[in-house]
């Protein structure tokens, strides 16, 4: 298809973004950080994204097919890249728009199956990219995208649960500040140096990370 719109004159298709929790400026503490903490040995980030943030927006309204993510760099600590082994990046359709009160516990027996199945009410639960991540370069940008194994099939109607799973087993000091904005009740997240991630609860708080798709 590319070559043949070449030789018709028309350019191959390009691919979009949208970010549905934009960058206002607003910086997390970077030691507690969202959605998942560098300088623990083990972490988890969950988050709500609404389907209103997302419906009608420059997405449309149709199915979308996303094929990565980036979060905002909004500080740091020191120079050098950011390397990150054993990461899980899971997203759900979702109907809830609030996490519940209370200590809540995911569930998962393994770092790669922890999951929000047991909090909130997901269908086509996706693990979309599983790996290490490497972030360098200047603050007050987007990563780099992160490319998914496995796309994301969007419905054009629902909520999206994104989850985080930090199982690196180590901490890294020159950390990035990911960019936050307010979210109230729509963040799950916990860190530890001596709990492995599939053990963590949480309560729900009121910041999630500016977010970026790619479609």
């Amino acid at each position: 298809m590319q070559f043949q719109q070449q030789i018709m004159g028309f350019p191959p298709a390009r691919g979009k973004d949208f970010d549905p929790i934009p960058h206002s400026g607003i910086d997390d503490s970077g030691i507690d950080a969202i959605p998942v903490a560098q300088f623990y040995h083990e972490s988890f980030g969950g988050w709500i994204i609404l389907g209103g943030d997302i419906i009608g927006s420059e997405m449309g309204t149709n199915r979308k097919t996303i094929t990565g993510m980036s979060i905002y760099k909004q500080d740091r600590t020191s120079s050098g890249s950011v390397s990150m082994i054993n990461q899980y990046i899971k997203m759900a359709h979702c109907t809830d728009t609030i996490f519940p009160s209370g200590l809540l516990d995911p569930t998962g027996a393994t770092a790669s199956a922890v999951s929000l199945s047991n909090i909130l009410t997901l269908t086509d639960e996706t693990t979309v990219y599983s790996g290490s991540l490497t972030f360098d370069g200047a603050t007050g940008e987007w990563t780099d995208k992160i490319t998914f194994d496995t796309p994301f099939e969007y419905n054009g109607r629902d909520c999206i649960a994104m989850l985080w799973i930090n199982a690196d087993g180590s901490y890294v000091s020159n950390r990035y500040e990911w960019g936050v904005v307010g979210g109230t009740a729509r963040m799950l997240h916990q860190e530890s140096d001596t709990t492995a991630v599939e053990n963590l609860t949480a309560y729900r708080s009121n910041e999630i990370p500016q977010t970026k798709f790619y479609y």
